[in-house]
């Protein structure tokens, strides 16, 4: 039995199979990166994809096109499937497909190291327990396999600016301003 991670890549064996006692769920037989064979639900794959992250805030467009601005956008470090390019654009599929559309080349990144530090940071970021944001950070930094990451960066600036927010409370309270 194998597990099919957000964002990791397979190739689709052309077979599918559809299970009639699950509301007709469709699966789709897939070889992957170790070459294990797999079924995986076809809601969650894009066949013919690259993955990417978002760098930066970027707004989601209709086409190719700066006049079909949407009301939509990715955040920095949401993956992103990659299913088409024109020019200086990429068509795009985010998680769960929720959002999809056309977003400016140059707001991806396709580097494996990238798009590895986001998903191991979406899901610490993510994680519903009692850590405060500046110890979610701190813990992804200081256990980071990836520090070529151009996230590194970011998320150093966050814990920065976490910082700086603790000691100004911390003298707001002294100071008798709570």
């Amino acid at each position: 039995m194998s597990t099919l991670n957000l964002g990791e890549s397979f190739y689709y064996l052309n077979k599918s199979a559809t299970d009639s006692s699950h509301k007709n769920q469709k699966y789709l037989n897939i070889e992957l990166s170790d070459g294990s064979i797999a079924w995986a639900a076809e809601f969650g794959l894009i066949i013919d994809a690259k993955t990417g992250v978002v760098k930066e805030k970027v707004p989601i467009y209709k086409r190719p096109d700066l006049l079909t601005i949407s009301n939509q956008e990715f955040s920095p470090m949401d993956i992103l499937a990659v299913t088409e390019e024109s020019d200086d654009w990429l068509k795009v599929t985010g998680e769960k497909k929720k959002l999809k559309g056309w977003i400016k080349k140059s707001f991806v990144s396709l580097n494996e190291e990238d798009i590895a530090f986001a998903l191991i940071a979406k899901r610490e970021l993510d994680s519903r327990d009692d850590k405060s944001l500046l110890d979610k950070i701190q813990n992804i930094l200081e256990n980071n396999p990836y520090p070529g990451s151009m996230f590194v960066e970011t998320l150093n600036k966050i814990a920065q600016e976490e910082k700086n927010k603790k000691r100004l409370e911390e003298i707001m309270i002294e100071e008798g301003y709570d």
